[in-house]
């Protein structure tokens, strides 16, 4: 990509912060979903609540996607 003769797709969360001078395009599609599946009672023990609170802040700067947490 560098040389400017290369073209490469990446998830967005790979591309936080593009090299400069790289060309960033959206491609068509619906995006991803995300599903999370923890044991009942257990989203509000720390380090799971932790977790899906990380992954719903990346949803919501990555752009169109959904968290189910179950």
């Amino acid at each position: 990509m560098a040389t400017g003769r290369a073209v490469s797709i990446l998830p967005k969360l790979l591309c936080d912060a593009p090299p400069p001078g790289a060309a960033v395009r959206e491609l068509p599609g619906p995006g991803r979903t995300l599903d999370v599946q923890v044991r009942a009672g257990t989203e509000t023990q720390p380090a799971i609540a932790a977790t899906l609170a990380a992954l719903t802040g990346l949803t919501a700067r990555t752009g169109p996607a959904a968290l189910t947490a179950r």
